[in-house]
């Protein structure tokens, strides 16, 4: 199936953006234009504006504050917040300050910035990843036999008849000589709204595999919240963590293109803005712990018959569209890993699209990417031909296609990368292409601090909450803190005294629906005549 995707109109399904962003990236630096002015009120109070601009290099610079004051009297006017989004830039100064108003003084707006990445503010939610690969890795990678780096780029063997309660880890090397250690594998979970424990796990008994349930991400996309999302995901990665797993598969920030794709409530919005703030404090919260894997890239927005979707769209709309809020994520988030989805996008497999991994995840920034410094994960099964086992020819072609592309690790089974030794032998791949993939693994074990086994470590910091058996324990405050979420997500509309609300005519009219009716002529009050008004002219 072809899904043609345009560049256009995003489907404003829930009326959640609320953000207008004026962009002038590749010019030269711009000034904000100055906040609105504020009218007059019954109150006197002055209004307030808000500058924004959006500039590439160089310095850049806030719009200027609301200045306008109310008419007299006591009222005061509030100066707007400057918020600058620029690539490359200074940060943020200032906003522009309020204006008299009937001779008080106004109140300064504030400095600001957003997305994009340049000089990333000093914000727990935008954190980045800019630190050197440490030394110790790239020593490793120079000393370990090449089974083990093999190792590190699958998950576990094809071997029927399969178990699908083991599908959720990878592999540990064995004890790699030079350093008397062994690498620990990762073992996965999904998540969304907290550490699933349903699945099975070779180091955990099953049982009850409770954990802590928060609300979905559709939810808490109305909280408008960051820095929620980065409490909630420190919680998240913490029992990921104490339930001796060291990656968990979230966030899900696939834009929201249909209200009929199957998975709308893992995602946050249909605003890519929107979608990459959210997911960015979500995945620093669970990076205080674990890494996060952040999918799924790119433009997969349709599940019936998802591994044949192709989505066909031009250059623009891909850049554009379906990759800025992964552009967030890794740039602000600093996210370790990308999972790569099923689908194609202008007839090439995702695991296979070079232009995708390469050209624009993994990149340098100045030379056209996001400059992902992570690895990057198959969705389950997403490489070419599913679950079926493939001839050892074709699957060995599928690796070297997957793994020049920029694809570094196939879960949950080798299927495909178990060829990994006979592509470099027939030069396929050179050792270079295995240092590459295999590194990017090692570096984030190494920088969640969940490398070797004999530490006895899944992540980072310490463990609050307990592994009882199969379930998380002692998780009282996660649990308080899933109620906050519920309440500070929760959105009322407003509706119309009781006596005006619209009720469905039974009188019968045929081949539609009937219309509506107020309960009574008391609709003729002052304050019912707008909800008569919906009543007698909208139908239900």
């Amino acid at each position: 199936m072809r899904q043609h995707l345009l560049h256009g109109p995003v489907l404003f399904s829930g009326g959640l953006l609320a953000f207008a962003l004026v962009v002038a990236c590749g010019h030269s630096p711009a000034t904000g234009p100055g906040g609105s002015n504020g009218g007059s009120s019954s109150s006197n109070t002055g209004g307030s504006g808000s500058g924004l601009t959006t500039s590439s290099g160089g310095s850049t610079n806030p719009g200027n504050g609301g200045t306008s004051p109310g008419n007299g009297g006591t009222s005061t006017s509030t100066g707007g917040d400057g918020e600058v989004i620029h690539n490359g830039g200074s940060s943020p100064t200032a906003g522009g300050g309020g204006g008299p108003a009937g001779g008080d003084t106004g109140t300064p707006g504030g400095g600001r910035m957003s997305c994009m990445g340049g000089t990333l503010p000093p914000e727990q939610t935008r954190p980045g990843y800019t630190t050197p690969r440490p030394a110790a890795v790239t020593e490793l990678l120079g000393t370990m036999p090449r089974a083990d780096k093999f190792k590190q780029m699958y998950g576990i063997a094809y071997s029927p008849p399969v178990d699908y309660r083991d599908i959720e880890r990878s592999l540990d090397s064995d004890v790699i000589t030079s350093i008397g250690k062994t690498i620990l594998g990762y073992r996965y979970r999904d998540a969304g709204r907290g550490v699933n424990l349903a699945a099975g796990q070779d180091n955990r008994p099953e049982g009850d595999d409770f954990s802590t349930v928060f609300p979905a991400q559709s939810t808490r996309a109305a909280s408008w919240d960051p820095d929620l999302e980065f409490t909630l995901g420190e919680a998240m990665g913490e029992e990921t963590m104490s339930s001796k797993n060291n990656m968990l598969l979230a966030p899900c920030m696939n834009i929201i293109r249909h209200p009929y794709w199957g998975r709308t409530q893992e995602t946050y919005s249909e605003d890519m803005f929107h979608v990459g703030r959210m997911a960015s404090g979500l995945t620093a919260g669970i990076q205080q712990h674990v890494v996060a894997c952040a999918k799924h890239f790119a433009a997969n927005n349709v599940e019936n018959n998802r591994a044949n979707q192709n989505a066909v769209m031009n250059e623009q709309t891909l850049r554009e569209v379906y990759a800025p809020h992964f552009d967030m994520v890794v740039r602000e988030g600093g996210v370790g890993c990308i999972m790569a989805s099923y689908n194609l996008i202008n007839g090439v497999k995702n695991t296979q699209n070079r232009h995708l991994l390469t050209d624009i995840l993994k990149t340098p920034v100045d030379k056209g990417g996001m400059g992902f410094r992570g690895l990057v994960l198959t969705d389950w099964w997403a490489m070419p031909g599913d679950q079926m086992p493939l001839d050892n020819a074709k699957a060995a072609d599928q690796t070297a296609e997957a793994v020049k592309a920029g694809l570094d690790v196939e879960v949950p089974w080798a299927l495909h990368f178990s060829q990994l030794g006979t592509v470099v032998d027939s030069g396929k791949l050179t050792e270079a292409d295995i240092n590459e993939a295999a590194g990017r693994v090692l570096e984030q074990k190494a920088r969640f601090g969940s490398l070797y086994k004999e530490d006895g470590k899944w992540g980072l910091g310490t463990s609050v909450t307990t592994l009882n058996g199969s379930s998380i324990t002692n998780n009282d405050a996660h649990l308080a803190l899933a109620e906050e979420a519920e309440i500070k997500s929760a959105v009322l509309s407003r509706t119309a005294p009781r006596e005006c609300r619209c009720f469905r005519s039974r009188r019968p009219r045929p081949s539609r629906w009937s219309g509506s009716i107020c309960r009574s002529p008391s609709h003729r009050r002052p304050n019912c005549r707008r909800a008569a008004r919906l009543c007698t002219s909208r139908p239900m």
